[in-house]
């Protein structure tokens, strides 16, 4: 790759509006090695080829019912997952200031992210009052299917919030809050995650964090929390909570060891993704200055037993210069991939360089990133240099067929995207 020039370098208007349309996306030098292609849904996938057989395709357009209130409020962390029969559901929240956001929306397509059904509020996740001029909201809601069960499960982080305005209420700590969506459609009513170590002192934190589900039905959940929040000051620790799932309600069985640091304010968002009996975390460290960010990579034999973190490197052994931001995984049979964010030639104006989106694989070996197959997933949506981009997510509809949706808003690149990867 040519450190010189960025294969998704600033372009102009309308030859983004080309790459959007009717582009098979943007490689990054490692298409080849990823033998990623283009096009139509992967064979016996079940899913159509949009019109178009794109890799990102436009999931909710910006004329299309972005807000719950005619207010012009932008729809913000997608969070995606498939369900039975191919399909794909989407969860989604109007973005109302920074960190603060509406009631979280359901939405599915059942032509491979071609078209969205129009979101409708999740009435399990409405806002609570908690105290006069308090109300708790639920933020990063992250769907997954639960086969055992033929469930689905969404879980994210009830958070009070003064109203009007939005600010955080830190004498309500965060928890974890979940919600189920039977077979037939029926939602349950919201519940919480009873779990005693952050005590009264504490929080604990699972928004749009990859779990996984074991062979025996358990769910593997991620976790960031502390014991003891102190505002901006917190160290925060991440760890993973083995729960039993019964289509009803998510049981802690197991906790697993906590991994941080011993400096700054420890490791956040953790996601999980499990190789070859190996199971990876990847985290990340707050962000104390434009160039001190870096990702973690930690990996357990169980699950719960964590080795302590590494940074994530290059093969060449250079640490990935990434910001505080999460980051996800994509598994295959035949390989692990890190989804991430980095400082590029010309995102530096992006919040938290949180686009373009890249990818490349993990050299399971040394655990390190194998600099020539990366490449870029998610593109930037506008010509917009400062754009703002919330967290993304990633689904699987098969071991060929993945999908990566983002919702930025700024220029002339605003919408809810999801990108087709297909091998």
């Amino acid at each position: 790759m040519n450190p010189k020039r960025d294969p998704n370098e600033p372009m102009l208007a309308a030859r983004r509006r080309a790459l959007l349309v009717g582009a098979a996306g943007v490689a990054a030098g490692g298409a080849a090695a990823l033998h990623l292609r283009p096009g139509p849904a992967a064979a016996g996938s079940g899913l159509g080829a949009c019109a178009t057989e794109l890799v990102q395709h436009p999931s909710v357009a910006v004329t299309q019912a972005l807000t719950t209130d005619g207010s012009g409020h932008y729809w913000f962390g997608p969070g995606t997952a498939r369900y039975p029969g191919g399909g794909l559901a989407m969860v989604v929240a109007p973005y109302l200031a920074s960190d603060y956001f509406g009631q979280p929306h359901w939405s599915t397509s059942a032509d491979g992210a071609c078209t969205w059904v129009a979101p409708t509020p999740i009435a399990a996740f409405a806002s609570t009052s908690l105290a006069t001029g308090v109300e708790e909201r639920y933020i990063g809601v992250l769907p997954s299917f639960h086969a055992p069960t033929s469930t689905m499960l969404l879980a994210g982080t009830a958070t009070a919030y003064n109203v009007p305005g939005g600010s955080l209420n830190a004498s309500y700590p965060r928890r974890i809050a979940y919600a189920v969506r039977a077979a037939g459609g029926v939602w349950s009513s919201k519940q919480y995650l009873a779990w005693a170590t952050p005590g009264p002192t504490g929080l604990a934190y699972t928004s749009m964090l990859q779990r996984l589900t074991e062979s025996d039905g358990n769910i593997l959940l991620p976790v960031q929390f502390t014991t003891n929040y102190i505002g901006a000051s917190t160290v925060y620790s991440s760890t993973t909570l083995l729960c039993s799932f019964d289509g009803t309600t998510l049981t802690v069985l197991s906790e697993g060891a906590p991994v941080t640091l011993t400096t700054g304010r420890g490791l956040f968002e953790p996601s999980l993704a499990k190789l070859d009996g190996t199971y990876y975390m990847t985290l990340r460290a707050a962000q104390t200055s434009a160039s001190s960010g870096r990702a973690y990579l930690s990996t357990s034999s169980d699950g719960l037993s964590w080795s302590a973190p590494a940074v994530w490197t290059w093969d060449d052994g250079t640490p990935l210069n990434t910001r505080d931001t999460q980051a996800h995984f994509l598994t295959r049979t035949s390989g692990l991939y890190l989804l991430y964010t980095r400082l590029s030639t010309f995102n530096s104006g992006v919040v938290r360089w949180r686009l373009p989106i890249y990818m490349a694989q993990v050299d399971t070996t040394t655990n390190q990133l194998i600099r020539r197959t990366e490449q870029v997933v998610m593109p930037m949506m506008s010509t917009d240099t400062a754009s703002y981009s919330g967290n993304f997510s990633v689904a699987s509809n098969s071991d060929d067929e993945f999908f990566v949706a983002d919702a930025p808003f700024a220029g002339d690149g605003k919408g809810t995207f999801v990108s087709r990867l297909n091998w």
